[in-house]
């Protein structure tokens, strides 16, 4: 009977919900553990860069997510988080958009790369910050826990797609244009592709209506941070802190370990990481 009682409930799941749960499917296939997670670090190390090199960039991009994540948040509460989310999904598609056009580009390779992809991350981090506060409003309480939970999940179901699909892409890219994979342009298409998919994510974005804000009183008592809820919410840092700088270690590092110490192929690589994906679904 609770089985059937969620299930009904999905079923039912508003339009604009349904809309946003789509464009996550979208950033978690095209980014976010999906084809530019797979193949970015590998498209730095076929253009001569090495495993410092590779850190530095998603290094400093790490370091714009954390310290734009306040000001983000506090800039919500005044433009509005539909606002933020299609600015942080246009930041997105133009900096992973301009990563791989890195030598073509007039100015210094190095700067470029790592410019562009502090870009991408600001837009990840317009589009992280907002998407709780943008799920409250677009959802009626009877469905908001179930859209929260959809939510959680995709990124890395649809993670899980992009690596398996991405690891193919430069082999299929090498086959068709003649390349060999120790080249860079067989990596280059595929990011440039998720980077595209993104623009998809922005229009269906921008079809959501319901953005109104959610009335919900507090009582008098709950408008303060308790000093059991501020500890509470040390605590959480903490754990996420932690959890986060050993997660930025492994998607750093791990693609560059397999292709330059265990030299496996890139489809295996693909392969690995989507498992790992799937894996991470609650």
């Amino acid at each position: 009977m609770m089985v059937a009682r969620y299930f009904s409930t999905l079923t039912h799941i508003s339009r604009d919900a349904r809309l946003f749960l789509l464009t996550s499917a979208l950033y978690g296939f095209a980014i976010f553990g999906g084809i530019y997670t797979t193949l970015l670090n590998l498209y730095l190390l076929r253009l001569g860069y090495q495993a410092d090199f590779a850190g530095m960039v998603n290094g400093t991009g790490q370091i714009v997510l954390g310290l734009s994540a306040v000001p983000i948040g506090l800039l919500g509460r005044y433009w509005g988080s539909k606002r933020l989310l299609v600015a942080g999904l246009a930041a997105i598609t133009l900096g992973f958009g301009l990563i791989p056009l890195a030598e073509f580009s007039p100015f210094p390779l190095e700067a470029w790369i790592i410019v562009t992809h502090m870009i991408g991350q600001l837009g990840v981090g317009l589009y992280f910050v907002n998407s709780g506060p943008f799920i409250m409003r677009i959802t009626t309480p009877r469905e908001r826990n179930h859209v929260y939970a959809l939510n959680t999940a995709l990124w890395p179901l649809a993670g899980f797609a992009g690596s398996l699909v991405g690891g193919f892409l430069p082999g299929f890219f090498a086959g068709q244009l003649g390349l060999e994979l120790s080249q860079a342009a067989p990596y280059r298409y595929p990011l440039i592709i998720a980077a595209i998919l993104m623009l998809p994510a922005v229009i269906i974005l921008l079809q959501i209506r319901n953005t109104g804000d959610v009335a919900e009183e507090l009582p008098a008592s709950g408008r303060e941070m308790s000093g059991a809820a501020g500890l509470i919410i040390t605590i959480l840092g903490l754990v996420v802190l932690l959890r986060v700088a050993g997660e930025g270690v492994v998607r750093t590092f791990l693609n560059i370990y397999l292709d330059n110490s265990l030299q496996i192929s890139t489809a295996n690589i693909g392969v690995l990481l989507a498992f790992g994906q799937l894996l991470a679904v609650p």
